[in-house]
């Protein structure tokens, strides 16, 4: 069982820009964290059958149930162009918008080509904002899989690519000896470039 008991988030170029991209689309971003931080996944452990996966598409099927409401849908077409194959996890938008919030959930090494193709569907005018959820540290999904990545490690990634389109990026854990009646503490940032932790 996976259960959301910790969760820090990270915005390009900045809040400010995300959060009311995000709004302009249909999806205020506090609702979206929300959302997050009551996510449970009972699929049981079990890392020889690739636990990962398991929670990756459990994860999209929850995010798209739950946030699939009034005027904001689940689009079918999840490519991020209509020249490449690439698809999204998972792709959220107000009936008839041409653009709309694409979803990657990545607990597999191949992360940096997700940020490829959110500047691809940038680029095209499908993307108006992006949504990259990460472990914050795998061994609490899979300890044996060593190359999943993992919020911190990534976080510096993207500050050095800088990206010009509006990015979301969540880190989510779990801690399973408190799994009942966990609530998530904010905390006050030291330092402004950390990640907000929630």
């Amino acid at each position: 069982m996976f259960k959301v008991s910790a969760l820090q988030v990270e915005y390009f170029p900045d809040r400010q820009v995300v959060e009311h991209v995000l709004s302009t689309l249909g999806l205020p971003e506090e609702r979206l964290r929300g959302v997050l931080q009551a996510y449970v996944c009972s699929e049981p452990k079990d890392a020889a059958e690739g636990y990962q996966k398991k929670l990756a598409h459990n994860l999209e099927e929850y995010l798209k149930k739950t946030l699939s409401v009034g005027d904001l849908e689940s689009r079918l077409d999840r490519s991020y162009t209509n020249r490449l194959g690439e698809q999204s996890d998972l792709v959220l938008c107000r009936h008839g918008a041409q653009r709309a919030i694409f979803f990657e959930i990545e607990f597999r090494p191949n992360v940096e080509k997700d940020l490829v193709k959110f500047q691809i569907g940038y680029n095209s005018s499908r993307l108006g904002a992006a949504v990259l959820i990460l472990a914050l540290a795998r061994e609490v999904i899979n300890p044996g899989y060593t190359t999943m990545p993992e919020f911190s490690k990534f976080l510096k990634v993207i500050k050095e690519l800088r990206p010009d389109y509006p990015l979301l990026l969540y880190g989510i854990g779990s801690d399973e000896s408190v799994v009942a009646g966990t609530q998530i503490k904010r905390r006050q940032r030291a330092d402004p470039n950390e990640a907000e932790e929630v």
